[in-house]
Order: structure tokens, then C-alpha cells, then sequence
């Protein structure tokens, strides 16, 4: 593996853990219906266009 690609995985999973925590936080504090996106963008340091990519999105 290419040392860029080993870069590109280490941020990605950087990233996913800041919006997972930055979540896991809101909806401690807040609840799951009171938690906005927005929310956890502004907290996780992740433009909101880019969370859903990371983490996979929600599945109902």
C-alpha cells in the first residue's frame, strides 16, 4: 500500500471517530430528537455535506 493511500485511511478514520464522538456526545446531552446535524458538524469540525459519507449514513 502506497503511503498516501495509508494517509487517506488514517484521516478518514480520524474524521468517522470525530462525528461518531462528537454524536455520541450530542445525544448524551441532548437526546437523539433534540441532536441536529448541524450540530454535530459544528462539533466534529466536519462540513455537514461530508458526514454522511464516513460514517455510512443511517439505517433504518
Amino acid at each position: 500500500m502506497s503511503v498516501n493511500k495509508i494517509v487517506m485511511k488514517i484521516l478518514k478514520e480520524d474524521i468517522r471517530n470525530r462525528i461518531v464522538t462528537a454524536a455520541r456526545n450530542e445525544f448524551i446531552k441532548n437526546g437523539f430528537r433534540k441532536t441536529s446535524m448541524r450540530t454535530i458538524s459544528a462539533k466534529s469540525g466536519v462540513v455537514l455535506g461530508n458526514i454522511y459519507k464516513p460514517v455510512g449514513g443511517i439505517k433504518m
